[in-house]
């Protein structure tokens, strides 16, 4: 399968997962953390499978505004989330692929490049 296919089936997978477990933990689990979790496995997971990072993160955060229309959450939160998320799998992912991601974020979703530079920069800080 071509990595465009691919970033899109992991990016509907996500959206099937999100929904469905914000749904169900909203009382138990901040749904902040429910998103950033997701995001983060579905990203490691295509960098396992030897996917395009760029193309997958890009898909999970256009995905967004779907997830945000089925949990009633706000789109500009769930996008912060995802990136959060995204940001996290950077540390392993290399400087290359960051500043791939980062400079696509900031072409498609304005301002958005420098948030999800922030979230990289504490990624890396984590053990």
């Amino acid at each position: 399968l071509d990595d465009n296919y691919t970033s899109i089936a992991v990016a509907e997978i996500a959206k099937k997962i999100i929904v469905t477990a914000v749904k169900s933990t909203k009382v138990r689990q901040a749904p902040k953390i429910t998103v950033t979790q997701i995001c983060r496995g579905a990203l490691h997971g295509a960098m396992i499978i030897g996917k395009d990072l760029q193309q997958a993160a890009l898909h999970l955060l256009r995905i967004m505004p779907n997830i945000a229309l089925e949990t009633n959450l706000a789109p500009g939160d769930l996008l912060r989330w995802g990136m959060e998320g995204i940001a996290d799998v950077m540390p392993i992912a290399g400087m290359d692929v960051r500043s791939a991601i980062r400079a696509r974020i900031e072409e498609e979703f304005m301002d958005a490049g420098n948030v999800f530079s922030s979230f990289c920069d504490k990624a890396q800080k984590k053990p």
